[in-house]
């Protein structure tokens, strides 16, 4: 994982990494279909060219700074005009425009049925939220320390040999009181509460090397450990623990196909 910044992020890994950093206005279910994440109310114009938006209270940085109207049109102009994906919405966007503190408004040069599922972030890079001053930052500026309002923050990366991410999670982070549903709704079980026990992901056996192989003829890949209470699974990849962990751990750049529960952030 080499991109910290969502609205750079480019492939599957960075999206991964994003929704559990950051939010969006709008996510996917299990049907493809976009549901309010960050967003309480929308309404739309009879002319089908004007779209408000209110954002739900409550929604805080990382670093306890309240999001506003302020921090998402200035993330969805970073995005919209740094990314093709964010173009396809730019082309058709007349302008956004800030109401108060919560609530703003979208215009469209022409009808277009698909902004809630851009807003969805239905590709990569997302629309993610980001604070203001890192949306307005030059495109040549790193982004080092990542500061989300997502369900989990980022605590540490670990280069070299079985790189791995560490990810802790949000205290405070309002999780919608729908059920989970795809990406959409709940972003963890909410049954633990703020205090959940850790649930690190570790290697337990080294991969071979290719050369390893080669001499050997035998295939080999990682095992990697995955414990949950009392009960414990092993599988090719990790998949984080379903118990709403407070930290999770996983090799990077690899989040791979394997049985066990749906995506990091449930």
């Amino acid at each position: 994982m080499q991109e910290l910044d969502p609205t750079r992020g480019p492939n599957l890994i960075a999206r991964i990494y994003s929704q559990m950093v950051f939010d969006t206005l709008f996510a996917l279910d299990h049907k493809l279909s976009p549901k309010p994440m960050m967003v309480d109310r929308e309404s739309v114009g009879d002319d089908r060219l004007t779209y408000t938006f209110t954002l739900r209270s409550g929604l805080k940085f990382h670093d306890g700074s309240p999001v506003t109207t302020r921090d998402v049109v200035a993330s969805l102009n970073r995005w919209m005009n740094g990314t093709s994906v964010g173009g396809q919405l730019r082309r058709r966007v007349a302008g956004l425009a800030i109401v108060d503190e919560l609530t703003f408004t979208l215009t469209l040069k022409e009808k277009f049925g698909l902004v809630e599922f851009m807003l969805a972030g239905a590709g990569a890079p997302i629309p993610a939220i980001l604070r203001e001053k890192d949306a307005n930052r030059p495109d040549g500026e790193a982004m080092t320390a990542p500061i989300g309002s997502g369900p989990f923050k980022l605590r540490r990366r670990r280069a070299g040999f079985g790189p791995s991410v560490v990810f802790e999670r949000y205290a405070d982070y309002p999780a919608r009181p729908e059920p989970p549903d795809g990406l959409a709704a709940a972003r963890w079980s909410r049954s633990i509460g703020s205090s959940g026990r850790s649930f690190p992901i570790r290697p337990r056996r080294r991969a071979r090397s290719p050369m390893a192989k080669s001499i050997s003829g035998k295939a080999s890949r990682p095992i990697w450990r995955r414990s949950c209470g009392s009960a414990a699974s092993s599988c090719a990849a990790p998949t984080p623990c379903h118990r709403s962990p407070s930290s999770v751990e996983f090799p990077d750049p690899a989040v791979q196909r394997c049985s066990g529960r749906a995506g990091p952030w449930r």
